[in-house]
């Protein structure tokens, strides 16, 4: 007997594995499956519908109440009574419908015949003309035929105007037999219009076996009543750093009501937006299928959940809501990510460049102003204001108009000679508060204004002619356009300009006499005025200006350098440049 060939494999437990391999697989695809199907968009859009019905059935119980009764009752009547009437007399209506139709037949006839009849009159007419200009005989035997047609064709026109007479005659006997019953018609439908409006919605929105069928599992790529909305924005791309794609939001697969009027005070996401009229309505300047949405919001418009749309929380306490609500995440590896509700203004000046005031965003218009007021766009690059005027003033000939303690003074803090000043404080901030620092920061300043003293330009200053009188000084300011760009501590102007508060505490005599007279003198890109004032007035508005003084501002201790912090810094500075040895 030979002997079996062991075998490499079992059989059976290959079967038992492949069975096991197989049920896995399978119960892989109906996860997969069912986790598609339970997606997070889905159940928004469930909620919505939800609420779209709730909120139908509401409009459909106000519409109810709405319909007056008596009215609807007694049109109901009418319609009725007249329908009666027209029961009545339909065998005559019958008749005289089909006298129409005979009529109607008779009509379409006769008037073929007279097209008939045109036809060989103008072919008649113009076999008589060419005969004519060819002097040929047979001219006259047209001219009969022509004669003979045209008054078979008169007779054909009679006959087809007394039959649509006749027919326009019978046609208003009909019309107006039914016109009653068809007036009492439309009064009824106006009465109930809105009524039947909302009752149609109502009945789109009512829950159906055929929409649950239509929405489930391997059938819903048929026509499912829950679907990904999304628009594709026009040369717009998303850079994926390894490919660029087409922008294409989908905010609106949870956002339903967004651009559609009555969901101002539906609950998030099914909110209206703001401003339609401005924003995603159609006749607005920002449709929803050309702006979308994250154009102006940032974000991951490819996404329809909650958690990888980037949201961004406008505060502490909505992180925390969010993320104990829809775990929400902060997406590490996104870039643009939704700005907050609160800075969404900022978008728009992805758009509007060059426009000054950006219509309705009033926050950016505030920031620009406060940037341009600031002069943030001095140090900082910011696009637009690469050739703003510079906010603060040239410093070229500032020792003909001030003193090296009154820029000590103004550099420890410069709010407390002028409270509205843009200029920041530099030094003694709570960061620089450590004796040691007060010293260098000390030294720092004695050091710049003794740097701007000796490094700027002189300017010849006059001396005014005579004592000004404050009074009329007073006036002046008043009368000639100061307060126009200026205010005083008296009178409040347009703050265009800085205040001209305290100046007897800050210029001389001699410099404010020079400035009111000529300010291109000290300063040859101001955009203060030659207001070609006289030596006496100028003198007047002077006196007046240089009266009022910053008394706490004068009494402000000068600091006291110690040449040993001073000799520590130099000492830093030039190790920068140079040996240790060297710089000693």
């Amino acid at each position: 007997m030979a002997k079996e060939t062991p075998a490499l494999y079992s059989v059976s437990k290959t079967f038992v594995w492949f069975a096991v391999v197989s049920a896995l697989l399978f119960g892989s695809l109906i996860g997969i499956v069912l986790l598609d199907h339970k997606r997070e968009w889905k159940e928004w859009q469930k909620k919505f519908i939800a609420f779209q019905y709730e909120k139908a059935k509401e409009e459909f119980r106000k519409a109810e109440e709405k319909v007056n009764k008596k009215e609807w009752e007694g049109l109901r009547k009418q319609a009725e009574e007249a329908e009666e009437a027209l029961r009545l007399k339909r065998r005559d209506h019958r008749a005289m419908e089909e006298e129409l139709r005979s009529l109607d037949a008779r009509t379409a006839k006769t008037r073929g015949r007279y097209q008939d009849l045109k036809q060989y009159q103008d072919s008649y007419r113009y076999y008589l003309e060419e005969t004519r200009l060819h002097q040929d005989p047979r001219a006259a035997q047209y001219e009969k035929k022509l004669a003979a047609v045209s008054a078979k064709l008169e007779t054909a026109r009679l006959q087809v105007e007394t039959l649509e007479k006749e027919s326009e005659a019978k046609q208003r006997i009909l019309d107006a037999a039914s016109a009653h019953a068809k007036e009492l018609e439309q009064k009824m439908n106006k009465v109930m219009e809105d009524k039947r409006r909302v009752e149609k919605t109502l009945e789109s929105l009512k829950p159906s076996l055929a929409k649950e069928l239509l929405n489930a599992p391997m059938v819903d790529f048929m026509a499912p009543t829950l679907r990904v909305q999304q628009v594709v924005l026009e040369d717009l791309y998303d850079d994926y750093h390894f490919a660029k794609t087409q922008k294409v939001d989908r905010c609106m697969t949870c956002h339903l009501g967004i651009d559609q009027k009555g969901f101002e005070d539906a609950p998030q996401p099914f909110k209206t937006h703001p401003k339609l009229d401005l924003f995603l309505s159609p006749n607005s300047p920002h449709p929803l299928e050309k702006a979308g949405c994250t154009v102006c919001h940032g974000g991951n418009g490819h996404s329809v959940s909650f958690g990888d749309s980037a949201h961004t929380p406008r505060n502490d306490e909505e992180r925390r809501r969010w993320q104990k609500q829809y775990g929400w995440r902060d997406l590490e590896k996104w870039e643009a990510k939704m700005l907050p509700l609160n800075h969404v203004e900022a978008s728009c000046a992805k758009c509007h460049r060059d426009t000054v005031e950006v219509p309705k965003a009033q926050k950016l218009n505030r920031g620009r102003q406060l940037a341009e007021a600031s002069g943030c766009f001095n140090c900082h690059k910011v696009q637009g204001f690469e050739d703003r005027w510079k906010v603060g003033p040239s410093l070229e000939r500032v020792q003909s108009k001030l003193t090296q303690d009154w820029i000590v003074r103004w550099l420890q803090d410069p709010k407390a000679f002028r409270p509205a000043t843009p200029m920041p404080r530099i030094f003694h901030l709570p960061n620089t508060s450590s004796p040691e620092d007060r010293q260098k920061s000390h030294a720092l300043i004695e050091a710049m204004a003794a740097y701007l003293i000796k490094n700027s330009d002189s300017v010849e200053l006059a001396d005014p002619p005579a004592e000004g009188d404050p009074k009329r000084g007073e006036r002046l300011v008043k009368e000639v356009g100061c307060l126009g760009c200026h205010s005083t501590s008296a009178v409040q102007g347009d703050p265009f300009a800085p205040p001209l508060s305290h100046l007897g505490s800050k210029v001389s005599a001699a410099w404010l006499y020079s400035w009111l007279k000529e300010p291109k003198h000290y300063s040859k890109d101001t955009r203060m005025p030659n207001l070609r004032l006289s030596g006496e007035e100028a003198a007047d508005i002077a006196q007046y200006l240089l009266q009022e003084r910053s008394v706490s501002f004068e009494k402000q201790a000068l600091p006291k350098v110690e040449p040993k912090v001073l000799d520590e810094m130099i000492l830093g500075y030039l190790q920068g440049t140079m040996r240790r040895v060297d710089a000693e």
